[in-house]
């Protein structure tokens, strides 16, 4: 049995992107989505926000006579309370007949004790004492769609625009002097009369309940608050991105990973002319089945540390090569050609590939994970060539760009070895790009205070095993946020993980096309 100086830790660091190879393809992703993120979730919170601020501000200047210097100590708790509301809102809102989701609400892992308190005793003081993250997740897409402004950087004040100022009209005329309210602003206990009758205008499911809000917050999500060139930019792309998700949701029911693979066959297809949406969608969802497969190597080669304690790179590779049957996942790919002891040249492998296999393929992190390491690594080739072989004559025509990313990389290195045998190609693919960007992007971070997300460390060219496991992972898109979101301003519907177009949807998707 094979003792790792961090058994027994109770802390697990999953170590995202251990590769540092994901910024780019997020990077890519983050130019189509207008700053939505992977974690603001919900549409109802880029409303509440400018509101919030602005009976913020309205609040202390009425206490101390029409002067006030900002201070984000005395917002934190108001955040807060806001924060429970919302929950507990959302967590409510079948007693006033409401339906939907509540992923994305913030904090029912910090409330769970207060809500079960509420549903049972029927009150609860609303809490101050901790939560206060919607500003920080929320404030990236409210100032992309001109609900607020953070020119005055970290620590100053929050300047709210005219399409923040209207929201908060919009909500204030509504809202009139509702309890949950001073709640809000005060504290004090909350009863179910108080969040029966007003409960519909913060849940984050209860847009409707309000025609105007939802008006204003679509008319954020679809037209340009300032006519400057960055600004234009922005929602060209973004309106792109919904006029394409749209258009391929369609009236069927369809997943993000649907729509990402869809884009990613189209972006396949030789010679055809793209929408510029899709073309980009196509290159983010190509990056991360490049890097998903980066990942896929460092597990083979991460389990095959833990089992022995310490190897190289040659000799895990060597154990690889013993005869032994494929798995049928990775014969099935390589069209039922018997790889056997890995001494078969690259290019016969490539030769006999079932590129179509994996054309219209949804990325899943469980793809090849319950493989031993010498097949998930023959996978993780299979899926490195595939991706070469379809996107070849758009990388060469240059439609999809050289970025000097771990794509072009891989892909070189791969161009490079034809004739070379698939143990050489793996063992250069370990050496010279995934072994390398493991240990720097980790290293990297704890010299910079982050927590230890080391799998192994070297002692010349031999590489100790720390004894974490690595689970292959990818990318998390924006894009399910974006249809999200869209589910909540009723463009779409959502059904568990997947979306279909309301009528709304179709109205607005006939106005994008006839604008484009």
């Amino acid at each position: 049995m094979q003792s790792f100086w961090n058994a027994g830790e109770h802390q697990r660091i999953r170590g995202l992107d251990i590769l540092g190879v994901r910024q780019l393809d997020q990077n890519l992703e983050r130019l189509w989505v207008a700053g939505i993120t992977t974690i603001s979730i919900r549409a109802r919170y880029l409303s509440l926000l400018p509101w919030v601020l602005a009976e913020f501000y309205e609040r202390e200047l009425g206490t101390k006579q029409g002067e006030s210097v900002f201070d984000a100590d005395r917002l934190t708790p108001v955040l807060r309370r806001l924060e429970f509301v919302v929950l507990l809102a959302t967590s409510e809102g079948e007693r006033w007949a409401e339906s939907g989701p509540t992923t994305g609400v913030l904090g029912p892992d910090l409330h769970a004790v207060r809500l079960d308190e509420f549903r049972r005793e029927g009150h609860v003081d609303v809490p101050a004492d901790r939560g206060g993250a919607s500003y920080g997740t929320y404030v990236m897409p409210c100032r992309s769609f001109g609900l607020l402004d953070t020119e005055f950087g970290p620590g100053g004040p929050i300047r709210i625009p005219p399409r923040g100022k209207e929201l908060h009209r919009a909500r204030a005329e509504t809202l009139g002097e509702s309890k949950l309210v001073d709640l809000v602003f005060d504290g004090g206990s909350l009863t179910r009369d108080d969040l029966v009758k007003d409960g519909c205008h913060f849940s984050v499911n209860g847009l409707k309940a309000n025609p105007e809000e939802l008006r204003l917050l679509r008319e954020a999500f679809l037209c340009c608050y300032r006519e400057t060139e960055d600004v234009r930019a922005s929602y060209r792309r973004f309106t792109a991105t919904i006029r394409w998700a749209l258009s391929e949701i369609g009236e069927r029911l369809r997943t993000t990973g649907e729509l990402l693979a869809d884009s990613y066959r189209r972006l396949a297809e030789p010679a055809s002319g793209l929408p510029e949406a899709v073309a980009a969608w196509g290159e983010c969802e190509l990056r991360r089945r490049v890097h998903f497969s980066l990942e896929l190597l460092l597990s083979a080669v991460t389990e095959s540390l833990n089992e022995t304690g310490a190897s190289s790179i040659p000799d895990i590779v060597a154990s690889w090569a013993h005869a032994e049957p494929t798995a049928a996942a990775v014969s099935k790919l390589y069209g039922g050609l018997s790889i056997g002891t890995l001494h078969t040249a690259l290019q016969v492998l490539e030769h006999h590939l079932d590129v179509g296999l994996t054309l219209s393929w949804q990325l899943s992190e469980n793809e090849g994970a319950s493989l031993t390491p010498r097949d998930r690594a023959l996978y993780a080739l299979g899926l490195l060539l595939s991706c070469r072989q379809h996107t070849d004559d758009r990388r060469t025509s240059g439609q999809i760009p050289d970025r000097s990313g771990a794509l072009e990389r891989a892909f070189r290195e791969l161009e490079q070895s034809p004739r070379r045998t698939v143990s050489e190609v793996l063992m250069r693919l370990l050496l010279h790009l995934v072994v390398p960007s493991h240990l720097a992007t980790t290293l990297r971070k704890i010299s910079q205070g982050q927590k230890c997300s080391l799998r192994f460390w070297p002692e010349g060219p031999v590489l100790r095993a720390t004894g974490t496991p690595t689970a292959p992972g990818f990318s998390a898109t924006r894009l399910t946020n974006v249809l999200g979101m869209l589910a909540d301003l009723d463009l779409c519907q959502r059904r568990g993980n997947a979306f279909s177009m309301t009528n709304a949807g179709r109205k607005v998707l006939a106005g994008l096309e006839t604008a484009a």
